[in-house]
């Protein structure tokens, strides 16, 4: 950081160095001081500050004097503790995606990209004065770089998450590609970006074209998913904990009522395709379309109502173009589980909603409940009961707090006529909501 301050401070004229450094708090000198060496005269009046002070006037001079050697170190430096990076990896398979197209549509990529990393000021790689001169000449005058190899010298590889995202910002920008070109683009991107939590979303729009911003995918809940009971058909399972340390367990009576997915559960959530191969897994088969429909009929046979049975229909035939990517809808999950009964609890119950009519699983901390409401939800014995409503509102409260997001429907929402379309809209805008689809605003 004292190296990056001196640097910086290194453009100001020598005789105006000692009332600049006076300026900021620093020790006062002579202007032959200066004149001798302005980067010894800087880095000698930072020693002795704290780093806390060293990063107070590093945030000062940033404001004050252009520097992009500064300003990124901060950038990295604040972006380090926030726990979200754009992992190596994600960044090396978006490098790849954009290796075999122009990066900035017809746009002249030296001044583009000059826009983001400013080119003159940084050391070329070869023989080359600057790195402006190295990408003329290896990517307009001999054409030898690859897109993936130039954004690998810039360094986009280790820079500041915003110095990336402003890049992809640009490539999708409506003044570099528009209509499905853009989208598909989009649709690409989201879909590694996912894995690390961001998304590109609909930020405004430039002569009627959608204009797109990184943003963080809102929500979501802390630590990894590790049991997952679903598919409920008779009693509650008896479970116990057959590592307490490892937090393993194991069902001990009532299994054969339940579905057990044991395997982990990745960053990009659950997809219909790794439910599928689960199952065939389970069940000893390698006949793709004998599971695929053994599967559906045992999670069908788990939903209780026309209303559950509709949900579940609708949802993997209207995105059945989609194929196995889509993520898997999840019936009858149990979400908190107490091991008494009501009877052994006095009547009781201690845990509200035990189960969950679906859930999805967008990603390993992204986690939506979808309910549907009957009347048992807000009336007993066929009244209505407002502690049975505050019941169910106090849970939802909850989940939503833990991260869940959580979504309701009454069950006269869906069925009958119009119910299809309606269950259809939801979910399309849930799976644009989380990049599934194109984000509203873009080309299909």
């Amino acid at each position: 950081m004292i190296e990056l301050i001196a640097a910086t401070l290194h453009s100001v004229k020598a005789y105006d160095l000692p009332a600049e450094c006076e300026r900021l708090g620093l020790a006062t000198g002579t202007g032959s001081e200066a004149h001798s060496s302005k980067r010894v005269y800087v880095r000698s009046r930072l020693q002795g500050l704290s780093n806390d002070q060293l990063l107070q006037l590093a945030r000062q001079v940033e404001q004050d004097h252009v520097s992009f050697s500064l300003s990124e170190f901060l950038r990295l430096l604040d972006e380090s503790s926030d726990g979200q990076a754009v992992t190596e990896l994600t960044r090396r398979s978006i490098l790849k995606l954009l290796n075999d197209m122009d990066l900035f549509g017809e746009l002249p990529l030296v001044e583009q990209l000059s826009k983001i990393w400013p080119l003159p000021e940084m050391r070329g790689a070869g023989f080359e004065a600057n790195l402006e001169e190295s990408v003329i000449r290896h990517c307009v005058t001999n054409d030898d770089w690859t897109n993936a190899e130039l954004l690998e010298v810039v360094g986009a590889l280790s820079c500041s998450r915003q110095l990336f995202f402003k890049l992809l910002e640009a490539v999708v920008s409506p003044n570099a590609r528009r209509g499905k070109e853009q989208a598909q683009l989009v649709e690409k991107l989201n879909t590694l970006l996912k894995a690390d939590g961001f998304q590109l979303r609909p930020s405004g729009s430039i002569s009627g074209h959608s204009a797109f911003a990184v943003n963080r995918i809102s929500g979501g809940v802390s630590g990894a998913p590790k049991n997952l009971i679903f598919a409920s058909t008779g009693p509650k399972p008896e479970i116990v904990i057959q590592d307490a340390i490892n937090n393993d367990i194991r069902i001990v009576r009532n299994e054969e009522h339940c579905l057990v997915y044991d395997r982990p559960i990745q960053a990009n959530g659950l997809t219909k395709e790794e439910m599928l191969s689960w199952w065939k897994e389970r069940q000893g088969t390698q006949d793709e379309s004998d599971a695929r429909r053994s599967l559906s009929q045992r999670l069908m046979a788990s939903l209780a109502s026309d209303g559950e049975r509709n949900v579940f229909s609708v949802y993997y035939r209207a995105f059945k173009d989609l194929g196995d990517k889509l993520p898997a809808l999840i019936p009858q999950v149990y979400l908190h589980y107490d091991p008494y009964t009501l009877a052994q609890l006095g009547g009781v119950g201690r845990l509200s909603r035990q189960r969950m009519d679906f859930l999805l699983l967008f990603s390993d901390s992204g986690r939506v409940v979808v309910e549907v409401d009957g009347s048992q939800h807000f009336a007993e014995d066929g009244k209505p009961s407002l502690a049975r409503y505050a019941d169910m509102v106090a849970a939802d409260r909850d989940l939503r707090l833990a991260g869940y997001e959580v979504y309701r429907f009454g069950a006269n929402e869906l069925t009958g006529h119009g119910s299809p379309e309606r269950i259809e809209a939801f979910f399309r805008r849930l799976l644009r909501k989380h990049a599934v689809l194109p984000g509203a605003g873009s080309a299909e």
